[in-house]
């Protein structure tokens, strides 16, 4: 959702995801099978400020993205099965960034459009995910142990791209985005192609 008050623009999204993940792992050579169902929902407001005729675009967002995972328990034959507890987190964060971008019309008609974007992710609470479980064949007053990793608080992200317009409608977008922090880093790329079928 988005709405643009001249140079200013306010802009809201929110997104969910699922899945059914099987993991494989084993114990002294023995499988330790299991299926894990996962979901995320995900949710940012966030308000720019175009400043040069499209040519840079400071912006500032709040974020927030919730994981959850459903209990199970592991298969196979072994004493190191493990009963894994049901666990979710919530991360609140800040997204300032500028994009950088111009516009170069050909005698085609053709519209290139390439842009940059530079910004950085600042978790507000503490960006720790902790899981909790138990092996399944201990007996019941058997204390859970629980493991935890901590993420970095600040994320520095980047992405650079092209969009171009044919006189004939056709849309491809390429963009390579990279994300860094202390102990993680991430790249990839996407390629869109739009295509109309009558118009």
């Amino acid at each position: 959702m988005k709405r643009r008050f001249d140079a200013l623009e306010l802009s809201a999204a929110l997104s969910f995801g699922y899945g059914d993940v099987e993991i494989d792992r084993s114990w002294r050579g023995t499988p330790v099978p299991a299926d894990c169902v996962q979901w995320s929902t995900s949710g940012q407001v966030r308000a720019a400020y175009i400043l040069g005729g499209d040519r840079a675009m400071p912006r500032i967002g709040l974020g927030f993205d919730h994981f959850a995972s459903a209990s199970f328990t592991e298969g196979g034959d072994t004493f190191a099965r493990l009963d894994v507890n049901t666990d979710a987190a919530t991360f609140v964060s800040l997204r300032p960034a500028v994009e950088f971008g111009g516009e170069i019309v050909r005698a085609s008609g053709t519209r290139l459009r390439p842009h940059l974007t530079l910004g950085a992710t600042r978790y507000l609470n503490d960006p720790a995910v902790s899981l909790g479980a138990n092996f399944a064949n201990a007996p019941d007053n058997t204390p859970d142990f629980t493991a935890r990793t901590s993420l970095d608080e600040t994320v520095f992200d980047a992405s650079a791209g092209l969009d171009m317009l044919t006189a004939g409608n056709m849309t491809v977008r390429a963009e390579a985005f990279l994300s860094t922090s202390s102990n993680s880093e991430g790249h990839g790329g996407s390629l869109k192609i739009e295509i109309p079928l009558w118009r």
